[in-house]
């Protein structure tokens, strides 16, 4: 469809639109986030399609998404009272994706107090998608993969991955150079392993 003369494409993601509503109101939610994320693919500057769809992936618990498509309709609607709309949606979804990687982050401390190290991950794992940009969940999983499942590989992209993260989001110095150390020490921790499994 994206392929189709801009009238055409325009006009076809207003019917997947309108369809993504009619869903929404039958209460089939996952048909009408489905169409609304056709209508948003088609008419990407149309705030107001965008928004809705964000709301819809919002509740579907595509939270990282829904916030995404929600920033998007903010910066593109000219509607004052739409835009306070969805200013107030998006801060909701932000705080309850906040507070889910804060319970995320408890769950996988407790579960290290108790050198259960799997649940650990899990934990981390879970803060993460609630929140890409929990530096501290980066760090504790990278030193975990390393620490007791010896899976350096996996440590090093989690690093690297945060490292991006904070390049994007402008390069804290602080938590850039919290990266580089934990890089040196997982280094540190292959050497040792190495040298442990030479010895």
């Amino acid at each position: 469809p994206e392929a189709l003369p801009a009238g055409h494409r325009l006009a076809l993601a207003e019917a997947y639109y309108h369809l993504g509503l009619a869903l929404d109101a039958q209460a089939r939610a996952e048909s009408a986030l489905e169409h609304l994320k056709v209508a948003a693919r088609l008419s990407p500057s149309d705030g107001r399609i965008l928004g809705r769809a964000g709301v819809a992936c919002l509740g579907a618990g595509r939270t990282q998404e829904g916030l995404l498509l929600l920033r998007q309709a903010i910066d593109l609607v000219e509607d004052e009272a739409l835009r306070h709309r969805l200013q107030t949606v998006f801060d909701r979804g932000r705080a309850d994706a906040l507070a889910r990687a804060d319970a995320a982050i408890q769950r996988a401390r407790l579960a290290e107090n108790e050198a259960d190290y799997r649940g650990a991950l899990a934990g981390y794992e879970d803060a993460l998608m609630a929140d890409p940009s929990r530096l501290d969940a980066y760090l504790r999983l990278a030193w975990l993969r390393g620490e007791y499942f010896g899976d350096y590989r996996r440590a090093r992209a989690l690093l690297e991955q945060a490292k991006t993260m904070l390049e994007g989001a402008g390069g804290d110095v602080d938590a850039l150079a919290r990266v580089e150390t934990a890089l040196e020490a997982l280094e540190e921790q292959q050497r040792q392993a190495l040298a442990d499994e030479g010895g």
